[in-house]
Order: C-alpha cells, then structure tokens, then sequence
C-alpha cells in the first residue's frame, strides 16, 4: 500500500511540474521556467496532451530566450509531437530566422521529417517564409528533397502560387521539370492551378511544357479549365496544338464536344480556333442537336459566328437555321442587353454574306432583314 500511495504522489508530482514547464514556456515567462528547469531539470521533455514539450512551444511563441534556458538546461532538440514535428520543424512553421540559426547551432538535424514527411524546407515552401529558406539552401541544405509523395518544396511553392520561393528554389538549382506523384510537374500545377505569372516565370527558365502529367499535356489542361490566356501563353512558348485533344478532333467524344461549345461562349476565340485548328467538325451538333453555329447565333456571339463561317460551317442548316435563330432571338421572353440587341443586325448580314438562303422565311422576317441591310451600309448601324 506504502509503494502504491508513493508511485501516486510521484506521478502527481510529475503532472504538476509538466504543467508548470509547459505553462511558463507557453506564457514566456523566463523566470519561472528558469527556476523550474533549475529543480526540475529531469522532467524537461515531459509532453502535452497533444505531444509538444516546453521547447515545441517555446520555439513556436517565437521567444528565444525561453529556448536558450531550455537548450541549456538539455532538453532534447529531437523530441517529436504528435505530428512527427521537432523543434526546428516548429522554427519552420512561424519562419523565425534567428531560431533556425540557434537550432542548427545546436546541432539539431535538419534531415528530420514528420509524419507527413515533410522536412523543414519543405514547410518554409508551404508558409512563404522566403528568408527562412534562403537560410536553409545556404546551410546546404537539398533542395530537391521529396515527401513520400514525390512533392519538392519547388512543388509546393507553386501549389501556393508563392513566386518569390519559386524565385529563391530555381535560383539555387530546383529541378524545374520534377516529375511528383504520377508524373505532376511544376509547370503543370501552375497551369491547372491558372497561376499564369508562375506558368511565364517557369517557361522562362526553360520548363518542359511537352511532359504529360495524370496522362495529358499542360495545353489540354489549360483548355479543360477554359483558360485561354494559359493556352496563348503555352503556345507562344511552343506548345504543339494537337497535344490540346487526347484524339484527333474530328473524332471528339463527348467530352470534348461540350468543350467546343464552351469556347463558343468565350471572349476570345483562341479557344475555338485552336480546336477547329485541330480538325473539330464546325457543325458538331449538341445532346439536343443544336450545332455550333446556331449556338452561337443563340448567344449573339460575333466574332465566333465569323471563325466558324471562316471553317465552313453550314450556313442554311435545315433544323436548327441560323438565320431564323437571329430572328428568334428579338422574342426571348427574357431582357435582352443592348450588346445583344445591337448584334442582331451584323449577324444577319455576316450570314447573308455568307450565303443564307431567306426563301424559307416569312414576308414579316424578309422585310426586318432588309431593313436590317439599309442601316447597316457599313456593318455598324443598330437597330
């Protein structure tokens, strides 16, 4: 019973001094921690709920002088919380320069990786501490180090669209083309991340934009996510048109059908072009067979309208006719903008000089087109 109330009070004792270390480290307070670690000095990596021992927090507050009373009081710079994390690994996290340098005057090892194995140059690329990871490359640290998943820091820089550590990382030799899990490149993550800066910045420095990453081309993947500013960039720096389509476009599945009617819709045509470029059927037609054309007519879209005349889609279809969807779209039961409502005349004419046939319209429709035709001399009048 004496031996069993002994072991009690000790253990009581051992949670009282826990509690004492890891409150003073957490508030900062330098005298007390000094005066228990001067008592108590065996129980310095006695650990919180969740792991951390007084030094995690200490480092983590950022209060150095903390860090020095229990660095020199021996505290274990290895110790792990329940993430895996050591102190540096903490000194990471806030990116307090001063204390990485005191850690790794100490000795700490800067191999360490937690549980997500993730070193500390990696969670520097993570939270944007730049000056933190110019410390570490100049300590020799590898810049090329992966997780378990095959992510560098050069990945993760992208990921949070940071171009400064991007800078920092290629300036002291990351491997721009880094193949990550199945094959992810850099240069493909800030496509299908749409960071288009950090796409130019890559393609500078000589990216390969002709590696498939998740089995498809940086240009598709642009494409897939509507980004036409992506596309012009990738093929301005070289980028082979036909590597947008898995196939050839005349055979598009339909997936890349409702693709084609996206880059309808979109302000510039690059998109479009680039497909029919490819080979795409001008007059793909949609679930409901509705073909581009008349979508575009439908939407009052100009300047598409003229690309895929340009292609030679079928100006006098029989079911779905342009001209009279131009005629319609006077009658929505919805508001039309002003844009719209002033389009209407330039694309009748843009499809009359395209050869529409007007005999299948009524006496009402030929004479609004004809009036259409004398205020429009120039392509410009409205209605």
């Amino acid at each position: 019973m004496k031996d069993f109330c002994d072991k009690a009070t000790l253990e009581h004792k051992q949670r009282i001094e826990t509690s004492s270390i890891l409150m003073a480290a957490e508030t900062g307070n330098e005298m007390m921690l000094y005066s228990i670690v001067n008592n108590y000095g065996s129980n310095l990596d006695m650990k919180s709920a969740d792991g951390k021992t007084a030094l995690h927090i200490a480092v983590a507050k950022g209060n150095q002088q903390c860090v020095c009373i229990l660095l020199n009081a021996g505290a274990d710079l290895e110790a792990l919380d329940f993430r895996g994390d050591t102190a540096l690994h903490y000194a990471a996290y806030v990116g307090n320069l001063e204390l990485l340098e005191l850690l790794c005057e100490r000795k700490a090892d800067f191999s360490k990786r937690n549980h997500e194995s993730h070193t500390v140059l990696h969670i520097c690329a993570r939270k944007g501490h730049v000056l933190a990871a110019k410390f570490l490359l100049h300590m020799g640290f590898a810049v090329d180090s992966t997780t378990v998943d095959k992510k560098t820091a050069l990945h993760l820089a992208i990921v949070q669209s940071d171009e400064s550590m991007v800078e920092v990382l290629l300036d002291n030799g990351a491997y721009i083309n880094a193949n990550g899990h199945r094959n992810i490149t850099p240069l493909f993550l800030a496509v299908a991340g749409g960071h288009e800066c950090l796409a130019k910045l890559l393609l500078e420095r000589g990216a390969d934009l002709h590696t498939q990453s998740l089995g498809i081309f940086p240009l598709r993947r642009a494409m897939l996510n509507d980004r036409e500013d992506m596309m012009e960039l990738l093929v301005q720096y070289g980028a082979d048109v036909g590597e947008a389509s898995l196939c050839h476009a005349s055979r598009l599945g339909i997936y890349d059908r409702k693709l084609l009617f996206r880059a309808v819709g979109l302000k510039k045509q690059f998109f479009l072009r680039l497909l029919l470029q490819l080979g795409a059927d001008p007059n793909t037609r949609n679930f409901f067979g509705r073909n581009l054309l008349n979508h575009a007519v439908w939407e009052g879209k100009l300047a598409s309208i003229r690309l895929l005349l340009e292609y030679g889609a079928n100006v006098n279809e029989v079911r779905w006719n342009p001209i009279k969807t131009a005629l319609s779209i006077r009658h929505r039961y919805i508001r039309l903008s002003d844009e719209l409502m002033n389009s209407i005349p330039a694309i009748i004419k843009l499809l009359l000089d395209h050869g529409a046939d007007t005999k299948c319209l009524s006496q009402e429709e030929n004479e609004f087109i004809r009036r259409c035709n004398s205020e429009l001399p120039g392509g410009g009048a409205s209605l």
